[in-house]
């Protein structure tokens, strides 16, 4: 059904739904699903043609909602929508605001009450994005959480510099998305963040939030892992759900079981077309 202004949860969010169940977003109307994908993916892969498709896609998806505004949860989606798509086949007239200037915006006016202060000493992993959007976007995360009291120390290398949570080590045509790099890549994270000796790591991207937390079944560490949501919802005082060990032993078992297989397959695969019509 049509809606004037909504926001869209990106497939990393989509696997991790808790996330959304907060008063944070309870005003919020949330539309989107794995059938509505921005194409990062494809985009990262260079499959340039499959991203076409999308766009396409994606322009009526939206021309069906006739919305005017959309809050992304997702740096990547943001990236896709503000950025890429425009040049592969999706042209419509959209205010588009990612969710760390939403947050900000709200705790400013006032619509986000922050009722206590958290004694914590945390650091942040960069989303791979926060590169693209500049200086003050990545200061968005650290503004945010010094207005609840937290004390943020940086990695050795943090912000620009920052270190991939392994997402992004997949996608180079010599890994192939092997696990293994993906892994190697994460524990390099998960180690610059020890060395910080920090009370935890803070992430605003749900898939660094996967990786990480996957990271740790492998590479054991104390420090736990948070969404930037889920660190608003303390300051307001709301429990969040904190599921994130058993979703990573869930994405863990399924690499496991279903891919690490095919990993000894030469067989090749093709995308099917992914048609414009909703």
């Amino acid at each position: 059904s049509p809606t004037k202004e909504f926001c869209y949860p990106g497939c990393n969010v989509c696997t991790v739904p808790y996330l959304t169940q907060t008063s944070l977003l309870e005003d919020v109307d949330i539309r989107g699903g794995l059938s509505y994908c921005c194409g990062e993916t494809y985009y990262r892969t260079g499959m340039l043609d499959t991203l076409q498709q999308v766009g396409k896609r994606m322009q009526n998806y939206l021309r069906t909602l006739k919305a005017k505004k959309m809050m992304i949860l997702c740096p990547a989606g943001y990236n896709m929508f503000a950025n890429i798509l425009p040049h592969f086949g999706m042209d419509i007239d959209l205010e588009i605001t990612p969710l760390l200037v939403w947050l900000r915006e709200r705790i400013e006016n006032g619509t986000i009450h922050l009722k206590r202060k958290l004694d914590l000493r945390v650091t942040i992993q960069e989303s791979c994005y926060g590169k693209i959007f500049g200086k003050e976007y990545y200061e968005l995360p650290r503004k945010i959480l010094e207005q609840i009291g937290i004390e943020v120390i940086e990695m050795k290398w943090s912000k620009e510099c920052s270190l991939c949570c392994g997402i992004g080590a997949g996608f180079p045509i010599h890994s192939g998305y092997h696990p293994r790099d993906i892994l190697l890549a994460t524990f390099r994270s998960l180690r610059e963040a020890k060395k910080t000796r920090a009370d935890a790591l803070v992430v605003y991207c749900a898939g660094c939030l996967q990786m990480l937390s996957a990271g740790k079944i492998f590479y054991p560490s104390r420090m736990p892992v948070y969404h930037i949501l889920e660190v608003i919802q303390m300051a307001i005082g709301e429990e969040p759900l904190r599921r994130q060990d058993s979703r990573a032993r869930v994405l863990s078992q399924g690499t496991l079981i279903h891919q690490f297989p095919k990993l000894l397959s030469n067989k090749r695969f093709w995308m099917e077309e992914i048609s414009p019509k909703l």
